[in-house]
């Protein structure tokens, strides 16, 4: 598979862990948005805003490295870094970091068993808050959940949660616990990483039986 291949989920406004590293040694990190790239050529970045990261000029010069870490959530779940040198800076049409295009990619599998891609609608109780969601993606051990509904209150991590699934026919309910491990904010709506409680997590082959027999039923 080549680099291109591997970088094919980079989207432009995704956000990026950079780590900047000087000849010195000297090393910064800082969250910044990709702009766009020219498979093979070069990335562009946004460059740091001053009021939130400081200055970086001294970090940023050319033939300087970079790091770039990203977190891709597929079916294992995974961080890939690469390694990056900046080219320039240019000021136009915004200001924005030109970095060379990485020769080689490492991947980190975040999880010990993939999980399956679904779409099946939930509601989604934490506190005494009911929310709709969808299970996006789930395992016998755990699942995502991307939130449909606007929250507020956006500190779910170490959270219960309760996932009232709806099976193929939607006429039954079928119910999940767990606790957040992570999230992470997709286009102002939030994606939930859960946890499954164990006296629940046996049930995950279940569900997917009961939903193919529904299926099989309505052909």
């Amino acid at each position: 598979m080549t680099v291109t291949d591997q970088l094919n989920f980079l989207r432009p406004g995704m956000m990026l862990h950079v780590e900047a590293i000087t000849p010195a040694g000297v090393r910064s990190k800082m969250k910044l948005a990709l702009i766009g790239y020219q498979a093979d050529d070069f990335l562009l970045l946004q460059y740091p805003d001053p009021k939130r990261w400081g200055d970086k000029y001294d970090l940023l010069r050319e033939g300087y490295d970079i790091i770039i870490r990203v977190l891709v959530e597929d079916q294992l779940g995974s961080v890939m870094a690469f390694k990056c040198q900046v080219v320039t800076t240019v000021s136009r049409p915004t200001k924005m970091l030109v970095i060379t295009y990485p020769k080689g990619v490492q991947r980190q599998p975040l999880r010990a068993e993939r999980r399956l891609p679904t779409q099946l609608a939930a509601k989604v109780r934490y506190g005494t808050q009911m929310l709709s969601g969808q299970v996006i993606d789930i395992s016998p051990h755990g699942c995502r959940v991307r939130l449909v509904d606007p929250v507020q209150n956006s500190a779910f991590k170490g959270q219960q949660m309760t996932i009232m699934v709806e099976n193929a026919n939607k006429s039954e309910l079928f119910k999940l616990l767990g606790v957040v491990c992570n999230q992470k904010e997709e286009s102002g709506l939030w994606s939930i990483g859960i946890k499954l409680d164990n006296s629940v997590s046996h049930n995950v082959e279940q569900i997917f039986e009961k939903m193919l027999i529904s299926l099989d039923q309505e052909q």
